[in-house]
């Protein structure tokens, strides 16, 4: 290969990859000094006690239901085996439309927690959002707590939920560290159960990782909806879940924030909550394709993050993750696209091919890095997971490659079709839009003489 062949690839590569790199290996950089520090701090200091109120205040809990009667045994289950005293617990089921056995599955647990405060509510009319403002209207306490119905909380989250919203005034909202459980990850599917381990260590690094570090600069992004808490007077400032948009989460994170300025908005790592892993591809695109498109219309709704200058804007979380997921998008897309037809300018396939891997290196060894730091915060029994499972790490390049392009399709979504909760698999609308395209003309065809 002679020297200018080199340098122009140099060029080349430089320009549409090895920035993105580059971004992607500062970004992880300050998170990776981060963590470390924390976990060096946290072992000199010790645990810290948790500062109670001095006593047990009631706590309202919402859970919508839709067709959730395979789900709601378990999450009810959780709540009963809480450490906080469930006397001082109202828990409200807001029935979404639900066609299944979800209110039998009430009415047993109901049976067999008579001290409990339980509420079964049935809407008029099916909605996520509507359903979670129905139940925070009804509830009447000070600490308000949102739990999707396939959610399993871990014994103390209600108690490090009150510890951090009742005893400190100035958190208006937080979320738990949200966690796969293991134990549903698939055992018959070698490639289903390769992808929900690859969610599985994705999900511990943007919780332990990424939620804690933007929560302790105080710009977390999205309170989960697996599970978020508010502080009742901080939340009713908002105008609550936005039944519009299909990223509701993110949009009442952004206007809890605008409308509670002096307050703070945390991660409660100690609060542990475990959510199902993906069931499939196709869900997985699908949800990925709602969180991107989401992503961007909430972000497109608050302008006054990119107003103030350039160094206001480089402050700006919000212009960061713009940036970082949807400017950098563009060239990922070309290099992908682009880099099997280097063979064919006279560029080495060995180069290519050892350029790539170098790639692939960079952001294992960035995964790698994720992981030690998030087995520090989990239990025992997800660290006997851990070391049996965590090999599969190698594949979080690929896996992280993946979901790219289903986001990649999200920001495509956004721009060319009206939202929607679900979205089909890029086969299903492949085909749909052959048949759309070409059994019209078919039939003309067919019809005339």
């Amino acid at each position: 290969m002679n020297r200018e062949l080199l340098y122009s690839f140099i060029v080349f590569w430089g320009i549409w990859i090895l920035i993105p790199v580059l971004v992607d290996g500062v970004i992880a950089l300050v998170h990776i000094t981060f963590s470390w520090r924390e976990l060096w701090k946290k072992r000199k200091d010790g645990p810290r006690d948790a500062q109670l109120p001095g006593f047990y205040p009631q706590i309202s809990v919402v859970i919508p239901v839709f067709n959730s009667e395979d789900t709601l045994p378990e999450c009810l289950e959780s709540i009963a085996r809480q450490t906080y005293p469930l006397g001082r617990v109202e828990l409200f089921l807001i029935d979404n439309g639900s066609t299944d056995g979800s209110f039998a599955v009430f009415q047993k647990f109901s049976e067999a927690n008579p001290d409990m405060i339980l509420r079964w509510i049935k809407l008029e009319e099916p909605g996520k959002a509507k359903a979670l403002n129905s139940g925070i209207f009804l509830g009447s306490s000070e600490i308000l707590i949102n739990i999707d119905s396939d959610t399993k909380l871990g014994p103390n989250v209600l108690m490090e939920t009150v510890t951090a919203l009742f005893a400190r005034e100035e958190v208006a909202g937080a979320t738990a560290a949200i966690m796969i459980d293991f134990s549903r990850i698939s055992k018959k599917s070698l490639w289903l159960r390769s992808v929900q381990s690859c969610e599985l260590i994705e999900y511990l690094e943007a919780f332990f990782i990424g939620r804690k570090y933007q929560a302790h600069h105080n710009n977390l992004f999205t309170l989960a909806g697996a599970f978020s808490c508010f502080n009742r007077k901080s939340l009713l400032q908002t105008f609550l879940y936005d039944q519009n948009s299909i990223s509701e989460d993110t949009k009442l994170t952004f206007e809890l924030r605008r409308k509670n300025e002096s307050k703070k908005i945390g991660f409660l790592e100690n609060a542990k909550v475990y959510v199902e892993p993906i069931p499939s591809i196709k869900k997985l695109y699908s949800q990925r394709v709602r969180w991107q498109r989401g992503e961007l219309e909430v972000i497109a709704s608050y302008v006054e993050h990119y107003k103030g200058g350039l160094f206001k804007l480089a402050r700006s979380y919000a212009a960061r993750t713009l940036f970082v997921d949807h400017t950098l998008m563009f060239p990922r897309m070309v290099w992908t696209i682009l880099t099997p037809l280097l063979v064919f300018f006279g560029y080495p396939l060995e180069l290519i091919i050892l350029a790539n891997f170098f790639v692939y290196l960079v952001y294992l060894f960035i995964d790698i890095n994720y992981l030690l730091i998030a087995y520090r915060h989990v239990g025992e029994e997800y660290k006997d997971y851990l070391k049996n499972n965590g090999w599969r790490v190698i594949f979080m390049p690929l896996y992280r490659f993946l979901v790219f392009w289903f986001r990649a399709a999200g920001a495509i979504h956004a721009v060319t079709e009206k939202a929607i909760w679900t979205v089909d698999d890029p086969v299903n609308q492949t085909l749909k839009a052959v048949r759309k395209q070409w059994l019209p003309g078919r039939r003309k065809h067919e019809k005339s003489p």
